[in-house]
Formats: structure tokens, C-alpha cells, sequence
């Protein structure tokens, strides 16, 4: 998106009727189609033709450390339509498999590997030898894989089942290049979690006053009638909303412990177990680049490239809240005329457009496009003409959510309100993970999970 101009020349595309694509935002979760498993194609290419490795840091995060790898999803399989949509957490004892899918720009496939890395509580790679964890050498070719067909953008689309590990916890996928553990491309977190304790979740009104308006707060009560806490440190809560880690609640600690009954209790007052609100998700559909889907002003063809305008956005502070379907921040890939066939969806240059006054500090897109991270890419540049932030992104035809974040040039941190508003009716998934470490362990189990649809309304 750096230095993104405005877009001229755009032919502008029939509209449809709008009550239709609301309609399809309510079943779209639907139309998310299970990827075929891919039969080899290419030719191999050599690790340093791609990158500059040794460059590189490592985290034990979500994240995409190159440019030219695009798309990556991982996620549970169970056999349904819906099972793309989902996060990457799955019982131990009625384990589903996860499949990884990733895609690098090109027209020849790369030898990739992945590994499998156990990671304590806080996302620090443990002590644990890999024997405890897999029933295998942890080390996997991604050996499925296919070349785009009739795509204006050519890409090797990749396929990686994951092996069952064998004990609950926090772990990380890493893949890279031709052996070469240094030459890694993608990292993902997944979470594999046991049910020995009960989790009640219930969704309250802000107890302090001041935040009542924009903010939702989440109670909760622990029950451990056949697991045995002896100390109460042993434990770590976690509280995520819209499975995100850049806002979770991380550590907390019980209000109240009563032993008797062998319960904790998570009732805070001040704020300590409260989230903004914030607001529904901007969205747009690029599943079918033929006429003016939701959010989509105009299309061209240029140098046999697909580019999109979208609506121009606004700001949202000093609005009333707005109920809008959307999918919490995530995004669905395919393309509608092939049946959301991956191989045969392009790849589309997409304008965003907001229409602001300039601020102070930066402005980017961010959500589950960017893994909820202040990416170069999604950075909003302000045209003094026009009075808008402008941007470009290269995205997959699909279904995506989003927002604009503002950062202030000296912190790391960001601002979703500052365009997005926050009111405590918005609707969120929240989720909550309990790790416990026994005595003498080398990393934390996930002894408890509990997810829960909560809008506050």
C-alpha cells in the first residue's frame, strides 16, 4: 500500500440489488468449500532464489515472513462447509485433524517443510523432547501442492495435514524452505486442549460506570470438582475475544477462591476483565469480480491484472451503532463462479479508501487479513486532494472483514476506536483458555476451553 495512489479509469459495474448480498453475508459461512487435496507440479526451486534468510527472526507468533506467501489459513477439519471459518483449537480426546493451506506467488513449487513446536503458556518454546509430543520424527514434507489454473496472477497452492500430538497445550506450526530451519516462511499457533475442569461464562454490564457505554465485561466461574489445585498460581486464564492475541486478558487470577467448593470465582470492578465493545466489521466480497458485489464501486482489467475500488469509507466516531452482519474479523477465500475452486481464484489488487481529516500518526488496515498485525502493506497513505487515507492490498478472491486501526508513530500499540467507535451491544465471540502446569513440568497444559457468543443485547 506504500505510496498508493488514487485509482483512475475504473469502469464502473452494474449494482445489484442490496437486500441480496445481505442475504449471502448471512449464509456465507456456507459457501466455504473444502480445498481437494493437490497432486504434484513444477519444478523445485532453489532456497536462495527466495529470500534472504538469515535476515529473519523468528517468533512464536502468526505470522508471514515473506511477501510472496499469501493466504494462509489453518484450521480443524470435521467435514463440513464451514470448516475453513474455524480457529485452530481442537480437543485432545475428540481430536479433529488441522490442515494447513498456504500459497506462494510464482509459477514453480518450492521444497517446504514444517515442524511442530511445543510452547508454554506465555508462547515460549519448551523443554518437551519431541518424543512426548509426536509419534514421529518432527520434521514433514509438504508433499501436496498444485499450480493455479487460468489465473491472471499465477501461485503454487500448498496442502499440509498435521500429525495428532499427544498432549494438550499450546503449539507452533513452522514451515520453511529445503530443510533450511533458518529459512522459514510462515509460522501459525494452534491449541490443543483437554475438559477437566467446567467454565460458565456470562456476559454482564460494565460494573464501573464510565465504561459502561462502550465496553463488555465478562464474568466467569471455574469448577474443578475432580481435579486437584493445590495452588491457585498454578494456573493461567487467558481471555480472548474474536480468538485475537494482540488484545487478550492474559494471566488473570480469581477474585474470589472457595476451596470448600471447590470453585474460582472471575467477578471483577474494576475493569479487569473488561474489552471495548468496539464495533461490527467493515466487509467486502471480491467472490466474483463480474459485477458490484458488497462494498465494491468499480473493477478494471489493467496489464492482466484484476483491481478493485471499494466504497469509500468513513469514520464511525459520533454515529449511532449500526447492527451489520459480519463474520468477527476473519475472512472465507474462493471464487463464485468455480465452485470456490483455490486454484482457479485470483489474486485482486484492492483500493480502500477513507475519508478523514489527517491525524496525527498512522493509518492502517488490520484484522484477520493482516493475522491482527501492523503489516507495511496494509499502511494507509493520506492524499491532501481528496482529504482520504488511500491504500492498496493484493488479496485472494473472497469474503473479508476489517477495520482501521490508527498507531501512533512512537508506540507499538494501536487504536481501533478512533475510527471504529466502541459501544458495549457490538457483537464478539469470547474464549476462555486455563492452562495448569503440574509440579515439576516442563511446559502448561490446556486443562479447560470454553467459547461463548456474546453481543451484550
Amino acid at each position: 500500500m506504500n505510496g498508493a495512489k488514487a485509482m483512475n479509469n475504473f469502469r464502473t459495474i452494474p449494482k445489484t440489488n442490496k437486500s441480496r448480498f445481505y442475504f449471502q453475508v448471512v449464509i456465507l459461512v456456507g459457501l466455504a468449500a473444502i480445498i481437494d487435496s493437490c497432486v504434484p507440479a513444477g519444478t523445485a526451486t532453489s532456497s536462495s532464489t527466495k529470500s534472504s534468510y538469515y535476515e529473519k527472526q523468528l517468533r512464536m507468533d502468526d505470522l508471514i515472513y515473506e511477501d510472496n506467501i499469501k493466504s494462509v489459513m489453518l484450521y480443524p477439519v470435521s467435514g463440513q462447509n464451514t470448516d475453513a471459518f474455524q480457529p485452530p483449537i481442537v480437543s485432545l480426546y475428540q481430536y479433529l485433524p488441522l490442515t494447513l493451506e498456504f500459497e506462494e506467488l510464482g509459477t514453480t513449487y518450492t521444497n517446504y517443510y514444517a515442524k511442530i513446536v511445543n510452547c508454554t503458556a506465555d508462547w515460549t518454546p519448551s523443554q518437551v523432547p519431541d518424543m512426548q509430543i509426536l509419534s514421529e520424527y518432527n520434521e514433514y514434507t509438504i508433499n501436496q501442492y498444485n499450480m493455479s489454473s487460468s489465473t491472471y496472477t499465477p501461485f503454487v497452492h500448498y496442502k499440509f495435514n498435521l500429525p495428532k500430538v499427544k498432549q494438550s497445550g499450546n503449539y507452533i506450526l513452522m514451515v520453511y524452505r529445503d530443510g533450511n530451519q533458518s529459512d522459514f516462511v510462515l509460522t501459525r499457533r494452534f491449541i490443543v486442549y483437554e475438559n477437566l475442569i467446567n467454565i460458565s461464562p456470562r456476559l454482564t454490564m460494565a460494573v464501573n460506570p464510565d465504561v459502561r457505554e462502550t465496553h463488555q465485561q465478562l464474568d466467569f466461574v471455574i469448577n474443578y470438582p475432580t481435579f486437584n489445585i493445590q495452588n491457585v498460581n498454578d494456573l493461567k486464564v487467558v481471555v480472548r475475544q474474536n480468538y485475537r492475541w494482540d488484545n487478550a486478558i492474559i494471566d488473570m487470577k480469581p477474585l474470589y477462591i472457595r476451596e470448600n467448593e471447590k470453585t474460582l470465582d472471575f467477578q471483577f470492578f474494576n475493569n479487569e476483565n473488561c474489552f471495548k465493545g468496539y464495533n461490527e466489521f467493515r466487509v467486502f466480497d471480491i467472490r466474483n469480480v463480474r459485477y458490484a458485489a458488497l462494498n465494491v464501486e468499480a473493477l478494471q482489467h489493467t496489464n492482466n491484472k484484476l483491481e478493485l475500488k471499494l466504497m469509500e469509507d468513513k469514520s464511525k466516531m459520533g454515529r449511532a451503532y449500526e447492527l451489520t452482519p459480519d463474520i468477527n474479523g476473519r475472512f472465507l477465500l474462493g471464487r463464485a463462479e468455480t465452485n470456490n475452486d483455490p486454484l482457479q481464484a485470483d489474486y485482486v489488487k484492492v483500493n480502500f479508501t477513507l475519508k478523514s481529516e489527517k491525524t496525527a500518526g498512522s493509518v492502517y488496515i488490520i484484522g484477520g487479513l493482516t493475522d491482527w498485525k501492523i503489516n507495511k502493506n496494509f499502511l494507509m497513505v493520506y492524499d491532501e486532494a481528496s482529504k482520504t487515507y488511500k491504500g492498496q492490498a493484493l488479496l485472494k478472491q473472497g469474503y473479508y472483514n476489517y477495520m482501521y486501526a490508527l498507531k501512533q508513530d512512537n508506540s507499538n500499540n494501536y487504536d481501533l476506536s478512533f475510527f471504529e467507535n466502541s459501544y458495549s451491544v457490538t457483537e464478539n465471540v469470547y474464549d476462555i483458555l486455563v492452562y495448569f502446569r503440574p509440579f515439576g513440568g516442563l511446559t502448561d497444559k490446556v486443562i479447560g476451553y470454553k467459547t461463548a457468543n456474546l453481543s451484550g443485547r
